[in-house]
């Protein structure tokens, strides 16, 4: 069961990388120069960190 939940979360993170990356594109690029949107980003970031360590228990990654 949670090894299923593992690899969920995982998948989730790569959606998000995959989404963090695309922004490299010259649509979105303009829109990342601004800082709220790099702040919004970068704490969605952390609270997902934290989110999987308080849930997975602080293990090594």
């Amino acid at each position: 069961m949670k090894r299923k939940n593992d690899k969920n979360a995982a998948k989730q993170a790569g959606k998000i990388l995959h989404r963090l990356s695309g922004a490299r594109d010259n649509k979105h690029y303009c829109m990342l120069q601004e800082p709220p949107v790099i702040i919004f980003i970068s704490t969605n970031v952390l609270f997902l960190w934290f989110y999987r360590w308080f849930r997975y228990g602080f293990r090594g990654f």
